[in-house]
């Protein structure tokens, strides 16, 4: 079951259809359309049972719903996802948003401002790449990505980044990128990783996260570990028609240093776990990794086949 979780990066929908979102947002407020989310989100659950019944046991298992409960925050979740994918064609056509910012004892001020590389370790929650295209980087930023999505997508992300000193670093199925990932950290530049999708035949790590075990790519850890270098991680979280909240927590400890590199790992992976569960317990509808995320849940889905 493993491919399950294999980060694929592609949005939905017709590249047509993305176009003609862009030129929609250019002249309208996306509170006008927002009623096609409502079929979309109908659809959605109806076309992907698998996604709907991973979403269904998030609600049931790892936050204790009922079960008509569990259904109905089945249909806020996808209904959330519609709104942050329509958010990002918005900003794709230039529509500013009201972002309040909690940096974490003003971490990444300082980061931006030092001599290190760091790492972001952020995550599918919330709405991570609207972070990109309006907080100003100091540092140039390089994030890791998936370049397996349509043109219009990736045009449109590459566009906006390149304002903003970010850029994309492409991942590769020969894993050469680890290569280019350990220069930018040499450089004394920041590097964006999703910590919590695999790509391909990853390695995994396992931890405790809202009271079951869950696997996690060992590959961001490890490396952050390995190069001795600051550790954050961030959420990008819709409060509100084109407002968001993004908050910024520091990974890193003093006491780091006296740690190896799997014990430093390890210890990363269980902060932001923490960070993790902080966040869904005030916005739980915005978790966005539609599969079988928890081991329990994995084993029995191969168990049925």
């Amino acid at each position: 079951m493993a491919e399950n979780k294999t980060w694929r990066g592609k949005t939905g929908g017709t590249q047509r259809m993305q176009k003609t979102l862009i030129r929609w947002f250019r002249y309208i407020d996306t509170r006008l359309i927002f009623w096609l989310t409502v079929p979309w989100v109908i659809g959605s659950i109806i076309v992907m049972p698998r996604e709907r019944k991973a979403a269904y046991h998030y609600w049931r298992r790892r936050h204790n719903k009922k079960p008509l409960k569990a259904c109905l925050c089945v249909w806020k979740q996808f209904y959330a996802m519609g709104h942050v994918v329509l958010d990002r064609f918005a900003a794709f056509a230039g529509q500013h948003f009201d972002i309040q910012v909690y940096d974490e004892n003003n971490i990444m001020h300082t980061l931006q401002h030092g001599e290190k590389g760091f790492v972001i370790l952020s995550s599918h929650v919330g709405n991570q790449e609207l972070a990109g295209y309006f907080v100003p980087s100091v540092k140039p930023l390089h994030i890791l990505i998936y370049l397996g999505d349509t043109a219009i997508m990736n045009r449109e992300r590459e566009r906006l980044f390149a304002t903003r000193k970010m850029f994309f670093l492409p991942m590769q199925t020969d894993g050469s990128h680890i290569f280019e990932m350990h220069e930018v950290l040499q450089k004394g530049e920041a590097l964006s990783i999703h910590a919590d999708r695999m790509f391909s035949d990853t390695r995994t790590i396992t931890a405790d996260f809202l009271g079951a075990k869950a696997v996690f790519p060992q590959g961001p850890f490890r490396l952050a570990a390995v190069e001795e270098v600051p550790v954050v991680t961030m959420f990008m979280l819709r409060t509100g028609h084109n407002r968001y909240q993004l908050r910024i927590y520091n990974l890193s400890k003093a006491t780091d240093k006296d740690l190896s590199s799997r014990q430093l790992s390890n210890a990363l992976l269980q902060r932001y776990v923490h960070k993790m569960e902080q966040v869904l317990r005030d916005f739980p509808e915005q978790w966005f990794n539609f599969f079988e995320f928890w081991t329990e849940e994995t084993a029995n889905a191969a168990n049925k086949k």
